[in-house]
């Protein structure tokens, strides 16, 4: 059943309340500093969500004018806008699976591999020149002081918990473990055992513009932070594509059509009175039967024999 254009202007407005979570999800993204080096995902996650919003602005608009050519336009609109929101949830969730990262000898904190991440995110890394762009801004963030800050000694250090050390700072500000270099400060570090064990332990440096950001640990911890944050904004992004199908099944069967001819407005006032005009009440005595049910039999004499009212299956009444 259609609804009235009033309650399609509400579902629409809906739709479009259901756009604030996804741009939100956006903006949180560009605000961390590993994302604002990337810039893979937070645009067009706040492109899809000013999408949303403008097409729901736009069936508010129709629904408000009453142009019914225009919500349909709108209803395909959503469509494709409701399609790219959930394919872009379910290709997040496909690029995001892979290692939480692995634990090393004498140490609580985990260590990355590079392997182990979606061959997508991996390209976009190294795509030519880029990488040099990403980790020229990524010295520039404060990841690696933060670290150097948090630990006072290598125990410190080498206790830390998983959840105080961020994937970002156990790949670009510190040395492969496997390395075995000698701990002085979180971010300096001397005399390694095993300088072949991992082709990063040439390109650690104890320079601040440099650390291990040329390091392939370092792409690993930046891709393992990209996945935390990336799940977080797609579980936003998969539900309010869920919430807008139910929106858009609502438009659907309540978008008013424009084929429908609704009744006249303007009716002759001879077919208005003739349409409201009751039928013609049957006579009260038709056939003897008042609009009571009663038989009236109106009695003219006396000693005339009736037949008993019992008999007759009726009440008689005299007038």
């Amino acid at each position: 059943m259609a609804l009235n254009y009033m309650g399609v202007a509400a579902i629409n407005v809906v739709a479009a309340l259901l756009s604030i979570p996804v741009i939100a999800a956006g903006i949180w993204l560009s605000t961390q500093a590993d994302n604002a080096c990337v810039q893979i995902l937070q645009w067009p996650v706040i492109a899809l969500g000013v999408a949303v919003l403008a097409v729901g602005l736009a069936g508010f608009v129709a629904a408000f004018w009453r142009l019914p050519w225009l919500l349909l336009a709108d209803l395909m609109a959503m469509f494709v806008v409701v399609v790219a929101l959930a394919c872009l949830a379910v290709f997040v969730f496909a690029v995001t699976t892979g290692s939480s990262g692995h634990r090393v000898p004498s140490r609580e904190f985990l260590e990355y591999d590079l392997d182990d991440y979606s061959g997508w995110l991996r390209a976009r890394l190294d795509a030519p020149g880029r990488w040099d762009r990403i980790k020229a801004c990524l010295a520039a963030t404060p990841t690696c002081s933060d670290f150097n800050g948090t630990y006072a000694t290598a125990q410190d250090l080498f206790t830390a918990a998983p959840n105080r050390m961020t994937p970002l700072q156990s790949g670009c500000c510190k040395p492969p473990t496997s390395c075995g270099y000698t701990f002085v400060t979180p971010t300096y570090w001397i005399s390694p055992i095993s300088a072949t064990a991992d082709p990063d332990c040439a390109a650690w440096s104890n320079e601040e513009d440099k650390f291990c950001y040329s390091c392939a640990s370092c792409k690993a911890g930046l891709l393992q932070n990209l996945r935390r944050e990336w799940r977080r904004a797609d579980l936003i992004l998969a539900v309010a594509a869920v919430l807008l199908l139910a929106v858009y099944a609502m438009g659907c069967g309540g978008t008013p059509r424009p084929w429908t001819t609704p009744p006249s407005r303007h009716a002759s006032p001879t077919s208005s009175a003739s349409s409201t005009t009751p039928p013609p009440a049957t006579s009260a005595m038709s056939n003897g039967v008042s609009e009571h049910g009663f038989v009236r039999v109106k009695l003219r004499g006396r000693g005339r024999n009736f037949s008993s009212p019992k008999r007759l299956g009726v009440n008689i009444r005299s007038r």
